[in-house]
């Protein structure tokens, strides 16, 4: 496997000092239950709706376990547990009941199994991508254009790697594209698509 990624400056913390840089993966697609039980579809004799329900059990026992405070460990996935927090600061010595506590996020940490495989099997290319105002709203439309000339519409992930911008970059000229009527989203579970806005 060959993850891309682009040089990132970290902000200056001293005037005149050499700024630090990081890498930073860029044109990373993510895999949605629905392409999910697709690709297993195919490659095996389960059909769809056998995953889908093997996916809402699991994800049944999972939110079970994790609403009573407990853990759940997948082999060769890692655990999930929740991490609580205060809802207001609190002090040694102040008085705590569990209506000062409230859920934070949930915690994930990957089996050792899975980081090794992944660290033996994943190799890095560097992809430049477009840190700042290096595209204008013209070319942005032309690429759109392309685009939706073969596709009814666009996620902004999509997008980044359409244009090889940055996340920040790319949503700053989505909205931008979309205050201006040139696009129209709507919303598809967790994910905004954009398709062209109609005339």
């Amino acid at each position: 496997m060959a993850a891309f990624f682009d040089i990132y400056a970290s902000p200056d913390p001293t005037k005149g000092q050499r700024r630090s840089i990081h890498p930073r993966l860029v044109d990373s697609d993510t895999l949605t239950s629905s392409e999910l039980m697709s690709h297993e579809q195919h490659a095996s004799t389960l059909t769809e709706a056998d995953l889908s329900a093997a996916l809402i059990a699991i994800r049944h026992h999972i939110l079970s376990q994790l609403g009573e405070g407990g853990r759940v460990h997948l082999d060769g996935i890692g655990s999930f547990s929740v991490v609580p927090h205060f809802v207001t600061p609190k002090h040694e010595g102040d008085k705590v009941t569990g209506k000062d506590v409230t859920f934070k996020r949930i915690n994930f940490q990957p089996d050792p199994r899975l980081c090794a495989e992944i660290a033996a099997s994943l190799s890095f290319q560097r992809r430049t991508a477009l840190h700042s105002a290096d595209i204008t709203l013209d070319e942005a439309k032309e690429s759109l254009t392309a685009y939706f000339s073969d596709h009814d519409d666009i996620s902004c992930r999509q997008f980044e790697s359409l244009v090889h911008l940055c996340d920040k970059r790319a949503r700053t000229l989505l909205k931008a594209l979309l205050d201006e009527g040139f696009l129209s989203r709507r919303k598809v579970g967790n994910t905004y698509l954009y398709t062209k806005a109609e005339a």
